[in-house]
């Protein structure tokens, strides 16, 4: 989940740089993504990579369309909802019932 928060929060972010040059804000988001991928490395060495990066992934996904709603007032419409709906089974579905092994 840290790693998954880290990463959120640096593409929110981004979003901000786009906006001008900000050197502490690039650097910021240069830290946060950088802790993202390090936090994910350290899951691998108890969680199997396809379940692992699937979950990282589709949680990142949709908490950055979520959150993209309030924060920049972007809509999301039924077609997005129904995607995101389909990511979040899908997660569900593999941290709960997968058995994919990592050897």
């Amino acid at each position: 989940m840290v790693s998954v928060l880290t990463d959120v929060i640096s593409t929110l972010l981004s979003k901000q740089i786009s906006s001008g040059r900000q050197v502490g804000l690039i650097a910021a988001v240069f830290l946060l993504y950088l802790g993202a991928v390090t936090a994910f490395t350290f899951s691998l060495r108890l969680l199997p990579m396809g379940p692992a990066f699937a979950i990282w992934s589709g949680l990142t996904l949709t908490f950055i369309a979520l959150l993209a709603v309030p924060i920049y007032g972007q809509a999301i419409d039924l077609a997005g909802g129904i995607g995101m709906g389909l990511i979040i089974t899908g997660t569900v579905v593999l941290a709960l019932f997968s058995r994919m092994q990592t050897h």
